[in-house]
């Protein structure tokens, strides 16, 4: 895909500072709680990572002469960073459900 040439750079140091700052932010948390269930949100950080990684390829390989499986390749790295967003959101939404899940009362 074809962009301005300065997009590719902001792309990569806007998603990295968004994911380090909520690496600090979730290294702090769980520091402060001592929460386990935070993990699941470390996670979700990993995946959404891998997810950009493999998007940024999508739009940042430009087709060359000779390159006949150009179009299945984009195909096949854009359904990955599909699949990695999806456990991203699935660990994201465990999480959420770890922390707000009520304790078990103990019977009376």
């Amino acid at each position: 895909m074809y962009l301005e040439e300065e997009v590719y750079s902001l792309l990569v140091l806007g998603f990295s500072a968004v994911v380090v700052v909520s690496a600090i932010l979730l290294t702090a948390l769980y520091l402060r709680s001592h929460n386990k269930h935070i993990f699941w949100f470390g996670g979700q950080l990993v995946f959404l990572s891998l997810a950009f990684y493999c998007f940024y390829q999508c739009i940042a390989r430009l087709p060359s002469q000779g390159d006949s499986m150009y179009s299945e390749n984009q195909s096949l790295t854009l359904a990955l960073s599909g699949l990695c967003w999806a456990v991203s959101m699935a660990l994201n939404l465990i999480g959420v459900h770890k922390i707000l899940r009520r304790p078990d009362r103990p019977s009376k």
